[in-house]
């Protein structure tokens, strides 16, 4: 099946977890973490804020929490989302197994079930990608994400690093400008 719509969702049955991890989308990384710990204090089945604080932990080289983060996401999973659910299964393989095949394999099929999912474009670019040597999937999924989310910065960045790889240094350049001169990229 796919679904066409946008999904912004986290399930909890705690008011008050929803809250700290709505906020911590609209935070920088520390604060981010706060907020996301206090959600899984709020509600420690709270697998979506797992899913995200065992990001959170991986792109701050804190690999044993990032682990166990994503352990716990993984076993309060049924309690999510179908994008949740892609998305941590994504971080379990990511993070735990290291299976990137499995992860990239995970991925794909949120894509394929949510193609208007920004986020299953943007983390398409990312880790399980360029550990697996799909450059050109990663400019392709980043392009994707740009369209579907045009204030993400994520897909400029991702495919930058990916034309680099490519030995595509004049696009990379273009791609890191573009990304820099982006509205968002200016703090306010």
């Amino acid at each position: 099946a796919q679904h066409n719509g946008p999904l912004d969702e986290a399930t909890t049955p705690s008011l008050e977890a929803l809250k700290a991890f709505t906020a911590s989308t609209k935070e920088g990384s520390n604060a981010a973490a706060s907020l996301l710990r206090r959600a899984t204090e709020l509600d420690p089945e709270f697998a979506v804020a797992w899913g995200e604080l065992a990001i959170h932990y991986s792109n701050v080289g804190e690999t044993a929490l990032s682990r166990q983060s994503a352990i716990r996401a993984y076993q309060a999973r049924d309690r999510a989302s179908g994008p949740e659910k892609f998305n941590i299964e994504y971080s379990y393989h990511r993070n735990v197994t290291g299976n990137l095949e499995k992860a990239w394999q995970s991925i794909s099929l949120w894509r394929q079930t949510y193609p208007r999912d920004a986020n299953a474009f943007s983390l398409s670019g990312g880790y399980a990608a360029n550990g697996t040597g799909r450059f050109e999937q990663v400019v392709e999924m980043s392009v994707k994400s740009l369209e579907l989310e045009p204030d993400q910065l994520y897909g400029y960045v991702n495919q930058a690093v990916a034309l680099f790889y490519l030995g595509r240094f004049e696009a990379a350049e273009k791609a890191i400008a573009v990304g820099a001169a982006h509205p968002a990229a200016t703090p306010t």
